[in-house]
């Protein structure tokens, strides 16, 4: 069975996120497993005695357990999902990463506030550091991001590093969602570096995602954030999916440089690959 790790400090934030974490599930057929994760390093920094450490740490692990039991509760009464909750004291990032070694989830999905082109502060700083760090694909969901079904993914791509590991990934997903996929390449040069079979490229993406409902799309222009930015808005894509490695097109794209915001800030989930 496919297991979805959904990380929550109970923000409307993660609330929001949530409602994309049983999509999923419901379409794949997954099991989630709740994280909340807190510190109580800032207590005993203050020098405060061992029974109030202790006595913040017992409130604290009552209040996450009556939020968690409560998530737990609701939603089996909506979707006939396996829902377990976990509980772990320490920093959220570092507890977050631990589990999903411990776990090893297929997806891990987070809540973000969005509306900033900074990349830590657009996936906050927790969600960029797990991205970073896990080996395990991580779908980012901005507050503002609408509650509809996903039926148009985006996946850009520089026809060169998607890996059939992760192309396989990807339509597993879109095909569990029923989901159309664009992929988009956007390159500055239209000569002898332009791709020179464009039928053939899609149809590798087809098999290689074992899905037909796979179109690839070519833009020419030197600023590939505001041609991306206008293929969103054109196709109505309602997930985006990058790959990161060295020099990610996922930091390219959110660069503290770039002067406009791209319409996937704050709006749309973004689906993050790494590769294998």
């Amino acid at each position: 069975m496919t297991r979805i790790l959904f990380p929550t400090d109970f923000s409307a934030y993660a609330d929001h996120a949530f409602g994309f974490a049983l999509q999923l599930a419901r379409r794949l057929g997954a099991e989630i497993t709740f994280l909340h994760a807190y510190n109580l390093a800032a207590s005993a920094d203050m020098m405060a005695p061992k029974e109030i450490i202790h006595a913040l740490r017992a409130e604290e692990e009552i209040r996450a357990l009556e939020h968690l039991q409560a998530y737990q509760a609701r939603m089996q009464t909506e979707e006939e999902i396996p829902i377990t909750p976990v509980l772990r004291t320490g920093y959220p990032a570092e507890a977050i990463i631990a589990m999903a070694e411990e776990v090893n989830p297929d997806l891990i999905i987070m809540g973000t506030k969005g509306a900033t082109h900074q990349l830590d502060t657009f996936l906050g700083s927790v969600t960029s550091q797990v991205i970073q760090e896990v080996r395990v694909p991580v779908l980012a969901v901005p507050s503002e991001a609408p509650e509809a079904s996903i039926e148009r993914i985006g996946l850009a791509t520089d026809l060169k590093q998607e890996s059939s590991i992760n192309l396989a990934r990807l339509g597993t997903i879109a095909r569990a969602l029923g989901a159309e996929v664009h992929c988009i390449h956007v390159t500055d040069k239209a000569g002898k570096s332009a791709p020179e079979d464009v039928s053939g490229l899609e149809r590798h993406f087809r098999q290689q995602m074992a899905y037909d409902r796979v179109h690839l799309h070519l833009r020419y222009d030197s600023q590939v954030a505001t041609a991306l930015e206008q293929f969103i808005q054109e196709q109505q894509i309602n997930m985006l999916v990058v790959t990161t490695h060295r020099r990610s097109l996922l930091q390219r794209l959110l660069h503290k440089s770039l002067t406009r915001q791209l319409a996937l800030e704050g709006r749309i989930p973004l689906l993050a690959f790494h590769d294998p």
